[in-house]
């Protein structure tokens, strides 16, 4: 087959897999390949500024008008709208310029902004949706009747009183639904209907909720036996009652909500997944789930008041043949009469765990110890949790399989990047955001992240800064350095743009002449993407 008549399905998979500039000069070969590759950047489309939302309603509207022409929004697939304002023909005309978009995702709620209110009412001849999130608050379910190939939900309910009749109601207007991701903070919250009739729902495998601070006791518990009795093959459960020191002493760990807990692990036997954010009875619920569950794969417990740290530890020993992903995150105690230690040696007995984010431990996290102790370990996300080493050297110390880095409000040094160059040969993915590296010496301005012998698919740098005792200097010239290419420097300081400070643009090593800016070098094999925070560096 000649390579200008592939079929219009097989480009659109090419144009998909390409990386943005290459899709750019694809667009100039033929017609046919121009027409296919434009269309691939509309398939997924975010717009984050009010102007974004005005040219892409302007693009999509000037299209519709040339029947002779594609028409570009007929390609659109998954739209995510988080202006603080959008414009409101964009919202009133979303479903005629896009008719088979199925992914709407709506984040910001503009103080001022009174479009989102009348959003949802446009559904109605936009049947084709099949997954929604609405972050602005809903008052009504009504215009839930139009969108019966809902199987993903996400909303924020503000209504004045939230009862089980809106939950029946939403399942019977949403018959298919998987997931259902709810936010309540009403502050009247009532059960108006019998459990008896509320429909069951065996294909709901995803459930998330976050309670607000005011949500009575019997609530929390109620959702508990909804789950037990209508939601019987549950695989992720998600809960969060934003507990914080005060509201904890007014909850009660009585035996009645100890049974109800009993109930729901025995119930829901096919939970893989659970999610519990400063969750009330996060103890409970554990103790629950180590007695009755048997395929825990996945745990995340989050507690800013008082770490379940016995629960966690007996749920590790329950669960350490099935375990693949773990997250532990506590901003005040989160091992008492514990250590960093203790954690790792728990942690090293779960031989299949390949995913790890740990936020917060109160205490330092030395970056050998941890690869030491959890071999499989291919996902690591630290948060505030200043990894250092505790001996530098990685000679004679066996090769890890981590694959990808994440570094997240942190303070480190390049000590430990060069110690993971040498023993993480397969890292791939590297991400710092919000970090500090300290410099062995104070004076130089040239900071240098050694990963010689990495060949790295992509590296996320948001708000990178070098740390020192004395000030804090955010990096105003990135560089690339690999084997094959020379040098490659990015000056991404906030002067008013001109060539030189363009993100993307390729200078020279030698152009830098400013001896007070700070620099960052990465040094590595190779590297496929570049990116500051959402911008990619054209290398």
């Amino acid at each position: 087959m000649p390579l200008l008549r592939i079929p219009q399905e097989i480009l659109g998979v090419i144009a998909d897999t390409l990386p943005v500039e290459d899709r750019f000069t694809c667009i100039s070969v033929c017609k046919d390949w121009s027409t296919e590759f434009i269309a691939s950047f509309y398939r997924i489309v975010t717009l984050t500024t009010e102007r974004q939302c005005a040219l892409f309603y302007d693009t999509l509207l000037e299209s519709s008008l040339y029947p002779n022409r594609r028409v570009l929004g007929r390609h659109v697939r998954e739209i995510c709208i988080a202006a603080y304002e959008p414009s409101t023909p964009l919202l009133e005309s979303l479903p005629q310029l896009c008719p088979f978009v199925h992914r709407v995702v709506v984040t910001q709620n503009g103080y001022h902004s009174q479009n989102f209110q009348q959003f949802p009412w446009s559904f109605p001849i936009l049947p084709s949706i099949t997954h929604l999130s609405l972050k602005p608050g809903v008052t009504d379910l009504g215009w839930l009747c139009a969108l019966p190939r809902l199987t993903w939900i996400n909303m924020h309910w503000v209504g004045k009183t939230w009862s089980m009749g809106h939950l029946a109601e939403l399942h019977t207007l949403c018959p298919q639904l998987e997931t259902l991701e709810l936010t309540i903070t009403s502050s009247d919250v009532t059960n108006a209907l019998d459990l008896s009739q509320l429909p069951c729902v065996p294909n709901l495998h995803r459930l998330s909720l976050q309670l607000s601070t005011g949500i009575p006791d019997a609530m929390v518990a109620l959702w508990i036996d909804v789950c037990a009795q209508k939601y019987p093959n549950l695989k992720h459960v998600a809960i969060n009652t934003a507990c914080k020191y005060n509201s904890r002493f007014q909850f009660g760990a009585d035996s009645n909500l100890a049974a109800l807990y009993e109930t729901f692990a025995i119930s829901c036997p096919h939970v893989e997944s659970i999610q519990l954010d400063d969750f009330v009875h996060c103890d409970l619920f554990l103790r629950a789930m180590i007695r009755h569950q048997r395929h825990l794969k996945s745990m995340q417990v989050s507690d800013m008041a008082e770490f379940p740290w016995e629960s966690i530890i007996s749920a590790t020993a329950r669960f350490k043949s099935t375990i693949t992903s773990l997250a532990f995150g506590c901003k005040y105690h989160m091992f008492p009469g514990s250590s960093i230690d203790s954690l790792f040696r728990c942690l090293g007995q779960l031989p299949h765990l390949t995913q790890l984010f740990l936020a917060e431990p109160s205490s330092t996290v030395p970056m050998d110890a941890l690869l030491d102790t959890m071999p499989a370990l291919k996902c690591l996300t630290l948060t505030s949790s200043w990894p250092w080493l505790r001996n530098t050297v990685a000679d004679g110390k066996p090769k890890h399989n981590l694959e990808i880095l994440n570094f997240i409000q942190d303070i480190t040094d390049e000590a430990v990047f060069d110690y993971i160059g040498q023993r993480c040969p397969n890292l791939r993915r590297l991400k710092l955001e919000r970090t500090y590296i300290k410099h062995i010496n104070d004076d130089q301005k040239l900071l240098r992240i050694q990963l010689s012998a990495l060949k790295l698919e992509k590296v996320i740098l948001h708000e990178v800064s070098r740390h020192s005792p004395s000030a804090s200097d955010t990096f105003s010239v990135i560089g690339v350095q690999t084997t094959h290419d020379a040098c490659q420097w990015y000056d991404t300081s906030k002067a008013p743009l001109r060539k030189g400070n363009v993100p993307g643009y390729v200078m020279s090593a030698g152009s830098i002449h400013d001896a007070n800016s700070s620099k960052l070098l990465i040094q590595c094999t190779s590297l496929q993407n570049l990116y500051c925070k959402d911008t990619r560096l054209i290398l």
